[in-house]
């Protein structure tokens, strides 16, 4: 209150002032003069269309690597055959098998991917093959590792044969045909 009384004086838009006492400026006119005569009006339907099409573009700015990246489906897998009871033994046979879409150096892709789709990816539960093999103890190791759905496999075991690695996993470790 001040001694002349308490009188308030009007503000006009650029007296207004801020918390530290700075004085602000207007803020600017959004509206247009069409001609001497003519009123000035607002400018409301490209400033809705401007935000509709922001809104309608929200939902897409959240997720840019979702959108981008499809998830994985089928697997890929490096498999390796190596002779002795060890993975660091020589290699006698090695293939890539690409599954749904089948591709790769294996020679039945095919069947192979799909012994691995029944068994879900898991080596453990492929279904075995129907023959014989003889008892003759010449180890092999196999080696397998990729993806299946997008996780990551790993399987490595040692057969006493490459007969009976070729049984147990339902010939996915066949790579030789010809030699089995």
């Amino acid at each position: 209150m001040s001694l002349l009384g308490s009188q308030k004086q009007p503000r006009t838009p650029s007296a207004r002032t801020g918390p530290r006492q700075q004085p602000l400026e207007a803020a600017p006119s959004r509206t247009t003069r069409k001609g001497p005569t003519e009123p000035m009006r607002a400018k409301p339907v490209r400033t809705t269309l401007l935000a509709v099409a922001a809104l309608g573009l929200l939902p897409f700015a959240a997720t840019p690597a979702a959108a981008e990246t499809p998830p994985e489906t089928g697997g890929r897998q490096h498999i390796a055959v190596h002779q002795g009871t060890d993975p660091s033994g020589p290699l006698l046979a090695a293939a890539y098998l690409r599954c749904f879409p089948t591709s790769g150096s294996h020679p039945a892709p095919e069947a192979s991917c799909l012994k691995l789709a029944f068994a879900n990816g898991d080596y453990t539960r492929v279904p075995h093959a129907q023959r014989p093999c003889p008892k003759i103890y010449q180890p092999v190791t196999v080696v397998a590792h990729g993806t299946w759905h997008g996780k990551t496999t790993a399987y490595k075991h040692t057969y006493p044969n490459q007969c009976v690695a070729n049984v147990e996993s339902g010939d996915i470790f066949n790579l030789n045909p010809w030699r089995d």
